[in-house]
């Protein structure tokens, strides 16, 4: 929970599926009930919120409609989000990327609730993340 007379953590999920959107909202409201979700589904958007808005985590699907992909988001949040939280997430069998943290579709929604918490604190700086997650629902 956010403490008393601080702003609420923001999370920025970046995927076009509002189905799983709905699902991972859920999810990190569950983790934190302070927690702010902002859903964008392409690259374009998600780079207009990163540049406007502060966030405290961004999870981002690999394959997103835009120029660029979800991995090609890390530079940006490096550079305007201070420590954030970053994570990629894909149902495709890919490789994590410079020790990203990749959270591979599908799965479970206990796996989602642990891997929200950890990306959430960790863009607080109260935890670090695995660099993989495997889940099978």
């Amino acid at each position: 929970m956010t403490a008393p007379n601080a702003e609420p953590r923001r999370l920025l999920i970046v995927e076009d599926d509002p189905d799983l959107v709905s699902f991972l909202h859920r999810a990190a409201r569950r983790v934190d009930p302070d927690v702010l979700v902002d859903w964008i589904p392409d690259a374009d958007g998600a780079r207009d919120a990163l540049l406007r808005t502060r966030f405290a985590a961004v999870l981002a699907d690999y394959a997103i409609e835009g120029d660029g992909t979800g991995w090609g988001l890390r530079q940006l949040v490096e550079e305007t989000q201070d420590g954030a939280g970053f994570a990629v997430m894909s149902a495709m069998p890919l490789r994590p990327e410079d020790g990203v943290p990749f959270l591979r579709k599908p799965f479970s929604e206990r796996r989602a609730e642990h891997f929200l918490r950890n990306l959430i604190h960790a863009g607080a700086g109260e935890t670090t993340l695995p660099t993989v997650v495997v889940a099978r629902s």
